[in-house]
């Protein structure tokens, strides 16, 4: 469990277990293996699923209980952070490995049930095992509005393969479907698929090193999913340009050792947005009325503001200190509940700002249609 994550696209994990099987050519160099591996956990058909703690299942629930209150932050590592919203689960594994014991998962789904104030992102490259591990109590999907199932591609193939099953999903009671093409290892263009137009998310990016040397991966590639999701009203999330990115035949060096960082892509590629599936919910589904930035204090000739206003337009008291100069930039806004930080150091000031998550977050970036959001 991780109250904070580096994975832009959500604000925390939550692992179930621990462990899984390469199913694709993307699973090469996965991640979650190292974490595994340095947990002293074993990958692969032989390996043995590794549930977790007691504390990594019941951190959801307190999470939910704080936004039931009205706590919009708390206390990780004597940091003040945002209350998760947006909740990764089982990052370190997949919820629909036929591997897993049936009970783990439908245990997992009561957690998820009991929460209904985050937002599961469920990823899988399992897209057809979905059905078969709803849980019992599924009802058509109304008792699991707060999900998202997102299937996991790489290429043109498993685009065509696993889209128009991802879609087919909706007919099931699956409120929100995603897809996410990261790592992604080759051209893929969406228009062909008439199905695409379902899809309410997509997450792209390049692959980034760990026990491997990473793939190429092309700034076409993201150009042109960018434009295609523009021409569909997708919501697109550049995540990252990976560890190997050439723009042409010219490659991409990044500070951060997996391009993650959007100061250094090319200004039409900082293109983040949340899935807008949860934009029209009345405020009142959620009891998290509001959150606000934490204060920051920076430079010299700042002036003081207090914005932080709840969904229900009640004002809630928290302050944020800006500096005219001083390089920070707070932003906060509130569309019925939620959030999303974003906060990066840049030529040694702050810059802090925390979204409501319904919205694009293109924070003091323009894009791609040269509008400012912030």
């Amino acid at each position: 469990m991780a109250a904070t994550t580096e994975i832009g696209w959500a604000d925390s994990t939550t692992n179930f277990w621990i462990g899984c099987t390469k199913v694709s050519d993307a699973c090469r160099d996965c991640y979650a293996i190292l974490i595994a591996a340095n947990l002293g956990v074993g990958w692969g058909d032989d390996a043995p699923r590794h549930r977790t703690s007691e504390q990594e299942w019941r951190a959801p629930l307190r999470w939910n209980a704080m936004h039931d209150r009205g706590q919009t932050h708390m206390i990780v590592n004597r940091k003040s952070v945002p209350v998760p919203v947006w909740v990764f689960g089982n990052s370190l594994s997949d919820f629909f490995d036929n591997q897993v014991p049936p009970e783990w998962r439908e245990e997992a789904w009561q957690v998820i049930r009991k929460t209904p104030l985050l937002r599961w992102l469920l990823l899988t490259k399992r897209t057809p095992n979905v059905l078969k591990m709803l849980p019992t109590d599924w009802d058509g999907g109304r008792n699991y509005r707060h999900v998202t199932i997102i299937a996991s591609v790489c290429n043109q193939a498993e685009f065509d393969r696993d889209v128009p099953r991802l879609v087919a999903l909706k007919a099931h009671g699956v409120r929100s479907i995603g897809l996410s093409i990261e790592p992604q290892l080759g051209p893929v263009s969406i228009i062909g698929c008439p199905e695409a137009r379902e899809l309410d998310w997509i997450i792209g990016g390049g692959e980034s090193a760990h026990l491997m040397t990473p793939r190429k991966y092309l700034l076409a590639w993201p150009r042109l999913l960018i434009e295609q999701c523009h021409t569909f009203g997708i919501p697109y999330f550049h995540k990252q340009l990976g560890s190997f990115a050439f723009d042409g035949e010219r490659r991409i060096r990044t500070k951060h050792p997996a391009g993650a960082d959007p100061d250094e892509w090319p200004v039409e590629l900082r293109v983040q947005e949340m899935s807008r599936i949860y934009d029209q919910e009345p405020p009142a589904l959620h009891s998290l009325h509001c959150f606000s930035g934490e204060r920051g204090d920076v430079g010299a000739g700042g002036g003081a503001a207090d914005y932080a206003v709840s969904a229900d337009g009640e004002p809630r008291g928290h302050r944020i200190e800006a500096s005219a100069g001083g390089g920070l930039n707070s932003l906060v806004k509130s569309r019925g509940g939620g959030a999303k930080q974003v906060a990066r150091q840049r030529n040694g000031g702050s810059e802090h700002a925390v979204c409501g998550i319904e919205e694009s977050i293109h924070l003091h970036r323009p894009n791609r249609r040269g509008a400012s959001f912030a």
